[in-house]
């Protein structure tokens, strides 16, 4: 049974879009030190909702079926670590196992993909790998658009994206959130992830559309975010 074009471009834009904010939800509430599991469960959820939209049609709540699915992934996850004690994996998935109402995520997901665009700059951080990490973690753009955005090449960014990775792995760096002072630090590198956000939006490298007016819009209600803070 063949796919409708329309269904495979809603789809698309839902998880172009959503892809950050979920990653961001699943980082905050379990974790950053888990964020390459996270990344891996939210791709396997997005596999999943394909496959199982294409049939069934869009879930009353798109967002919350991600959040509910990719959560389920990341515990089984955590369960098939090897090195990680049976006890403490039974614990951290009893703490972490109940799944917001459809109609509480939008607010708690608003507000993540602000805190972990401050995470993600952090100063143990190479400063293009900060916005490198942003711009392909939270901001849902692809290689090619990255590379755009920070005029570079698209191997470049591919390699780059992995040696940050490995920055964060080998060098035990948690992504938390500043307090104080300490977010007044990251504001600039935050600003411009938000200014090549809109950018890439005002005058999109991939598509159809010459102006992709989700990214502008998200680039925009991000701004305004960090201006009601004083």
């Amino acid at each position: 049974m063949a796919v409708p074009e329309a269904f495979e471009s809603v789809v698309d834009h839902f998880f172009r879009h959503e892809y950050g904010r979920v990653t961001s939800f699943l980082s905050h509430r379990f974790g950053t030190t888990h964020l390459e599991q996270i990344e891996d469960a939210v791709q396997e959820a997005l596999y999943k909702a394909m496959k199982a939209w294409a049939y069934g049609g869009l879930p009353d709540s798109p967002t919350a079926w991600i959040v509910k699915t990719a959560q389920n992934n990341l515990m089984d996850q955590v369960r098939r670590q090897q090195n990680f004690e049976a006890k403490h994996a039974d614990e951290w998935v009893r703490m972490n196992e109940t799944v917001m109402e459809a109609e509480d995520l939008d607010e708690e997901l608003t507000d993540d993909t602000l805190r972990m665009m401050f995470a993600c700059c952090h100063p143990s951080i190479r400063q293009d790998y900060q916005v490198l990490l942003t711009l392909k973690i939270l901001c849902g753009l692809n290689n090619r658009e990255v590379a755009r955005a920070l005029l570079k090449k698209e191997d470049t960014i591919a390699k780059g994206y992995t040696r940050a990775r490995q920055q964060l792995r080998e060098g035990n760096i948690e992504l938390t959130v500043p307090l104080g002072a300490g977010l007044g630090e990251r504001l600039d590198q935050v600003l411009k992830v938000l200014y090549l956000l809109f950018n890439e939006g005002y005058t999109a490298s991939e598509g159809s559309d010459l102006v992709r007016l989700d990214l502008c819009a998200e680039a925009i209600r991000l701004s305004e975010l960090i201006l009601e803070r004083p």
